[in-house]
């Protein structure tokens, strides 16, 4: 088994939209509601994708076993914006791949101070990957709803 983490290219929208939509519709079911997860697996496209490739400030990754993206991380200044597992891949290690290697990216740019919101389902996975709890909270999607998720934040060495 080959595992590489590189840039998310142009051609890998569509396949970086699936990955997120069905992790958060098999993965994140188990904690939300299901109009939560309709709406926020709704605003997962490949346009979307594309946009976020646009920002310079940005920095999206992949994680690829064999050449098949298994796994996705999104970076935006000092915050991780997200990072999902394909359920099929989950328990491999991908998302720690992903999120260090979110982490060194930052190094690089000299962001030590990291903080993100962790949806409830992974705050343990942030807690084993050193993040600490700031807060509970919730995010508003466009439509209204509330999504429970907890602030975290971790210092870099």
């Amino acid at each position: 088994m080959k595992i590489k983490v590189r840039k998310t290219r142009l051609e890998d929208c569509r396949r970086v939209a699936h990955v997120h939509r069905t992790s958060i519709r098999k993965i994140c079911s188990s904690r939300y509601d299901q109009d939560v997860i309709d709406t926020w697996a709704g605003g997962c496209s490949a346009n979307g994708v594309r946009r976020s490739l646009k920002r310079k400030e940005a920095n999206n990754i992949v994680v690829e076993v064999d050449g098949i993206i298994c796994g996705i991380g999104a970076s935006l200044n000092n915050r991780i914006w997200l990072v999902y597992v394909h359920p099929k891949w989950s328990g491999l290690g991908l998302g720690d791949k992903l999120i260090q290697r979110l982490e060194s990216d930052m190094l690089k740019k000299g962001l030590k101070d990291i903080t993100l919101e962790s949806s409830l389902n992974a705050y343990n996975f942030y807690l084993r990957n050193g993040y600490k709890k700031v807060k509970k909270k919730s995010l508003e999607f466009r439509n209204g709803l509330r999504i429970p998720c907890i602030e975290m934040k971790k210092t870099l060495n």
